[in-house]
């Protein structure tokens, strides 16, 4: 394994052991490659929650960049995961899991396109603790990979 995707591994446990103490430690009861490659797709996700959730990320005057951030992080995630070279040990990761998990691009665009709404949702059901958000009929449940409903 090459340095690049170790340090990308150590990252990601890194990043799910600080941000999702309950997926890292249900991963733990995983086998050894499949505990890697949940750690390596939730830092992706994670760093795309925090493009969306920095500070001000949401003002009227500053979705428009925000949502430029995102694409270009979903980009990036599309070349690396096509074979485009990369320094960047999160991207190098996620991209290596997604391919040896086998989950389809498709999975991807429709999270990518979930954390884009969640720039214009205009509030929160705190009743059931998530985003309310309502998903064309065509929608197969990405937004659950976001803590929706489908």
């Amino acid at each position: 394994m090459s340095a690049l995707l170790e340090a990308g591994h150590r990252r990601a446990e890194a990043i799910t052991r600080q941000h999702a103490t309950t997926y890292y430690w249900g991963a733990r009861l995983l086998p050894e490659e499949r505990r890697r490659q949940v750690h390596a797709v939730y830092a992706l996700c994670r760093t795309a929650d925090d493009v969306v959730d920095s500070p001000g990320a949401t003002s009227p005057g500053r979705v428009a960049g925000t949502a430029q951030r995102l694409t270009a992080l979903e980009q990036r995630f599309e070349e690396v995961r096509a074979g485009a070279p990369t320094d960047d040990p999160v991207l190098a990761v996620a991209a290596d899991a997604a391919e040896r998990a086998g989950i389809a691009p498709s999975v991807f665009r429709r999270f990518f396109g979930a954390m884009r709404q969640d720039l214009t949702v205009a509030g929160h059901d705190r009743r059931r603790g998530f985003v309310a958000a309502r998903f064309d009929a065509e929608d197969d449940g990405g937004g659950a990979l976001h803590g929706r409903d489908s």
